[in-house]
């Protein structure tokens, strides 16, 4: 196993549950790799992008960003940045007036998660 992989798996107090994530990619670890690489490169601008759809007034792009981002948070085990993207892509779904403690939510739970994979990388 991945020296990096195995020490963030052993860290209980990640923002991301590596063992989950894991087994989500069918323990495969190259797959989960290559997930977790995915993830940077395509989601980590995510709440930037969300954030303008909704200073736009485009709930119906702020409501599929936010549900991608829900459903790959979950593939990687990032269970509490799923759920801020759950919330948003409800609240976009019905053109609801966003409160914006919830965006600071989601911006918080990306922040988290991606300095978990930036320092996962650096080692």
């Amino acid at each position: 196993m991945n020296e990096n992989l195995s020490r963030a798996i052993a860290s209980k107090s990640s923002a991301i549950d590596f063992e989950a994530g894991l087994k989500n990619c069918a323990d495969d670890e190259e797959l989960f790799q290559q997930m977790l690489s995915d993830f940077v490169s395509d989601h980590s601008g995510d709440y930037d992008k969300i954030k303008a759809a909704l200073d736009e007034g485009e709930s119906k792009t702020a409501q599929r960003l936010a549900h991608t981002l829900k459903s790959t948070a979950t593939l990687i085990g990032a269970k509490d940045l799923a759920s801020a993207a759950l919330v948003i892509e409800l609240a976009a779904s019905k053109d609801y007036l966003i409160d914006w403690s919830l965006m600071d939510d989601l911006k918080d739970e990306c922040q988290r998660v991606n300095k978990e994979l930036k320092r996962m990388t650096v080692r």
